[in-house]
């Protein structure tokens, strides 16, 4: 069975969110599986909220699950939670854009399986 979900610690935290702009903001990264140490963020590109849902005033949460290769590369996407209004999109988008420090295990990067919340809130 695989370990249970580990918070990370990440730089820019505010209280279990990562701040970010646009009114969204990603959580920390939770390893799944895989490595003594997890993954964290090198380079994190914030979901642009998307207008529609902006328009609607509509705000939602999505739960991804991600595969990072050992040079910190997202590789796969699942949704274990949607949220609609061109969330999904957004969020996707935005992860397969960043980079990560990979899990380590005995000072090697391996691959490891994440999940990575993501929360838009609308701010005006």
């Amino acid at each position: 069975a695989p370990p249970a979900a580990v918070d990370q610690p990440m730089a820019g935290k505010k209280g279990n969110l990562v701040t970010g702009g646009e009114g969204a903001a990603m959580g920390p990264v939770n390893k799944t599986l895989g490595g003594e140490t997890g993954p964290a963020f090198r380079t994190k590109v914030v979901p642009l909220y998307p207008e529609h849902a902006r328009r609607l005033k509509r705000e939602g949460s999505i739960l991804l699950e991600v595969l990072i290769d050992r040079n910190g590369i997202p590789r796969g996407i699942s949704f274990l939670k949607r949220a609609g209004f061109g969330f999904d999109e957004a969020a996707r988008e935005a992860i397969l854009k960043s980079r990560f420090y990979p899990a380590m295990e005995k000072g090697m990067p391996i691959l490891c399986l994440v999940r990575i919340p993501i929360r838009f809130e609308l701010t005006d």
